[in-house]
């Protein structure tokens, strides 16, 4: 069975900015993330996963309501297929249209070229719904990714570029996004401490990670709307 976790993600001063959608599976009592329960995925079943996350977000509409912008990953196999990801983009345009505001992460994994991908992002906004670069450090989302197109976040999977050398590509996400106003978000982050050191430069980002909070199954998080104040 599927069901939703949530992540909370957190501006700087601690608020709460919106949360990320997870997927989370139960398999023989035990609680599976994607990267476990889709290991040995055939063609197609990213797809489908795709498709059952955003019916329980429809769903779940009353519990998610008012508590911000919900961050929603769609895969790599979804967005290669231009009808599917259409059909997908337009389900989650009608669960704006109910009243919550969502943000499509774009894979790292995604690999089709800028041109397929500005046709995606384009069609996403026209129907109201945010755009994010998703795990930037990883795989295909890099720095022509992120001046390529159009963003309003970009998510920088910080244990990916975590060494100082990285420090000097660090700012200039920054100072891009600043220009830009593209929210920057810290990805996977396990100790705030480090952002008084190196990365003291980056201490303005929102942050997502298990140093501010871990994932909650959806219903057993009480009081979204409480904590999201």
């Amino acid at each position: 069975m599927t069901v939703l976790a949530l992540q909370s993600i957190h501006f700087s001063n601690g608020k709460v900015l919106g949360y990320e959608v997870l997927a989370r599976r139960i398999v023989s009592g035990r609680m599976l993330s994607p990267g476990q329960f889709m290991a040995n995925s055939q063609p197609g079943e990213w797809i489908l996963l795709d498709r059952e996350i955003v019916t329980l977000v429809a769903d779940n509409i009353a519990e998610l309501s008012g508590i911000g912008p919900l961050f929603i990953n769609i895969s790599a196999e979804t967005l290669t297929s231009i009808s599917d990801a259409k059909s997908l983009i337009k389900a989650l345009a009608g669960v704006c249209s109910l009243g919550l505001e969502i943000v499509l992460e774009i894979s790292e994994k995604y690999s089709d070229g800028a041109e397929s991908l500005d046709s995606l992002l384009l069609f996403a906004r026209s129907l109201g719904l945010g755009v994010a670069i998703d795990d930037f450090g990883s795989d295909n989302s890099n720095m022509a990714r992120l001046v390529g197109h159009k963003w309003d976040y970009c998510k920088i999977d910080l244990p990916a570029l975590l060494v100082p050398t990285n420090l000097a590509l660090l700012t200039a996400i920054r100072d891009y996004c600043m220009a830009n106003h593209v929210g920057l978000i810290l990805e996977k982050v396990e100790d705030v401490s480090i952002l008084s050191g190196w990365l003291k430069p980056l201490n303005g980002a929102s942050l997502q990670g298990f140093a501010l909070s871990k994932p909650d199954v959806l219903n057993r998080a009480p009081s979204l709307s409480q904590s999201s104040r």
